[in-house]
């Protein structure tokens, strides 16, 4: 093998590898993406659910269910899931109408009932989040923050 068969061969590697990237680059930009956030406001004691849509197509969200899980004894692995009735998930004055139409970059902040939020904090954020979009596509994954309304500072809660 030469030198010329050689820098063939890396530039055919560098080629397929290239436009394998950009294929799923081109696959994915297509899809609808939110990103969920689970706020804690430390002064208010109140957590707060952030829905960002960071895709580029607009995102219709037609549900958002909580389940808190709760112990059912001792045993830290034993516990059961609760459903939280859906008038109770939202406080009164930041209860959004659905279906919610959110266009690229948009994004809403919806504070939780008093209860609910209470609950979260108590059974040490085991809770089971679902938002439902106009497609019937549930989300799960939310990402947990603190929020300091004193000092305007965030932080991400692992």
């Amino acid at each position: 093998m030469n030198t010329s068969d050689v820098i063939v061969i890396l530039i055919a590697v560098y080629g397929a590898a290239l436009s394998t990237i950009l294929g799923i680059r081109e696959f994915t930009k297509d899809r609808r993406h939110i990103k969920v956030i689970l706020e804690h406001h430390l002064f208010s004691n109140v957590i707060c659910l952030r829905i960002v849509n960071t895709g580029h197509r607009p995102v219709s969200i037609s549900n958002v269910s909580f389940s808190c899980k709760l112990l059912v004894s001792k045993n830290p692995r034993k516990f059961i899931e609760s459903p939280v009735p859906a008038a109770s998930v939202f406080d009164s004055s930041s209860s959004p109408d659905f279906p919610l139409l959110f266009d690229d970059g948009q994004m809403q902040t919806f504070q939780l009932s008093e209860v609910l939020s209470e609950d979260i904090i108590n059974s040490g954020w085991r809770v089971r989040l679902t938002v439902t979009d106009g497609d019937g596509n549930n989300y799960h994954k939310f990402e947990k923050r603190i929020f300091n309304e004193k000092w305007g500072w965030e932080l991400k809660d692992k």
